[in-house]
């Protein structure tokens, strides 16, 4: 552009004929120019974008060129399923897990490859530790619709818990009888509804025939203990029990219901019960092993007469018991004086109220060949603790724990040691 004409254009003076015949002229020129430009740009920009396009396609190639030469694709299928269980294992050590949680295994290892999503439809392992932590949510039903047949016919480990219900809850009746239905694969049952939604599931689904162990949880609001015990009275091969209870010592449980007691190997018991109840509880268990007993009340029970008829177990090798209450009329020995244990190895008592000779009772009722004994809270003169020790030359453990040993004219506590 002239100097005289930028000059022009930058001011507010009106131009001459000359002037706007060659502005004119530029103007023709400058428009072509911008054209031109426009055009190569265009051209251009189509160029970018194809060359982008190939970019993004080597890319890909190049991902999967890596994927086909990456280690894990080495991995035999069986080998990838193993590792598929170790991370739906470590998922089930979280307090949170549900099986319906896209967040944790097996649902998680879903989502990253359709090879992978093949790899854990195909693994049933990975689908039969059902465990739920609601039984009124569509998206659980939905969910086990599609995880049950996953599972193909294996032994099924369930843990259903109580949930606070979704405002898109339906009835407990539709998860638990779709649940049901394979109640033939059961093997352990985690458990923590009240008794009342378990009245949904229908009496053919009940049978449990092949269910091993249960685990029992009363939420403090449910009064109704019996009824979900009543619930397996025909589950003929549980031989492990566990019962708990929220510990209230106001409100006592009742244990009262047909539950089948005679079969089992193993009782955990941690429910508020009456002392002489328990007991009759485990005369019912003929096949014990192992037992723990904890919270137990001294209160008599009007309906329970004491019994003097003796009991022995003779499978019975480990003991725990726990007396809750220390200033009951009932004593502990009420509990101990009708049992004999031939084989006991671990004995382990907690109580607050205790009579001195219920150790050597027992003994000399049971003769066993004790090897660990573990006494908490006792009260116990030096003498009969070291009297009861002497009978047991097989005892290889002992603990004693804030127990109250008494000292004697004939043997101070502080010499049970030296004498040990």
């Amino acid at each position: 552009m002239e100097p005289l004409l930028k000059s022009l254009i930058h001011s507010n003076r009106p131009l001459d004929d000359f002037q706007t015949i060659a502005v004119r002229k530029m103007l023709g020129a400058a428009q072509t120019e911008l054209s031109a430009l426009e055009e190569t740009i265009l051209k251009v920009s189509l160029v970018l974008a194809e060359l982008e396009e190939q970019k993004g396609l080597q890319y890909e190639s190049i991902i999967a060129l890596k994927a086909a030469v990456s280690p894990m694709r080495r991995i035999p299928p069986e080998i990838l399923g193993e590792v598929f269980l170790l991370c739906r294992d470590n998922s089930l050590e979280t307090a949170s897990y549900s099986i319906s949680d896209v967040r944790e295994a097996p649902m998680l290892l879903t989502h990253t490859s359709s090879s992978w999503r093949s790899n854990c439809h195909q693994t049933p392992r990975l689908w039969n530790h059902i465990y739920l932590k609601s039984v009124t949510g569509f998206r659980t039903l939905r969910s086990l619709e599609k995880i049950l047949p996953r599972s193909g016919n294996l032994p099924l480990y369930v843990d259903l818990e109580t949930f606070k219900p979704t405002s898109h809850a339906l009835s407990p009746e539709h998860v638990l009888n779709l649940l049901f239905r394979h109640h033939d694969r059961f093997r352990t049952l985690h458990i923590g509804l009240k008794g009342s939604n378990l009245q949904y599931v229908s009496q053919e689904n009940r049978t449990l025939a092949n269910l091993a162990l249960v685990h029992i949880h009363i939420p403090n609001t449910d009064p109704d203990i019996a009824s979900t015990l009543a619930f397996f009275k025909e589950a003929s091969s549980i031989q492990q029990a566990s019962i708990a209870a929220d510990y209230d010592p106001s409100r006592p449980h009742s244990l009262r219901s047909s539950f089948c007691w005679s079969q089992l190997t193993l009782l955990e018991l941690r429910v508020p019960l009456a002392l002489l109840e328990a007991r009759d509880i485990l005369t019912q268990c003929k096949k014990l092993r192992m037992c723990h007993l904890s919270t137990l009340n001294f209160a008599s029970d009007s309906d329970m007469p004491p019994s003097l008829q003796a009991f022995q177990l003779p499978d019975l090798h480990h003991l725990e018991i726990q007396f809750e209450n220390d200033d009951a009329d009932v004593p502990p020995d009420i509990f101990f004086q009708i049992f004999s244990f031939p084989y006991l190895q671990h004995l382990a008592i907690n109580s607050m109220a205790w009579a001195p000779l219920i150790l050597l009772r027992l003994y000399d009722r049971s003769q066993f060949k004790l090897q660990e004994l573990d006494l908490r809270f006792l009260a116990l003169s030096a003498q009969d603790l070291v009297r009861f020790i002497a009978r047991i030359p097989s005892l290889q453990n002992l603990r004693l724990e804030c127990c109250a040993v008494n000292d004697e004219p004939s043997m101070p506590a502080r010499h049970i040691f030296d004498w040990l």
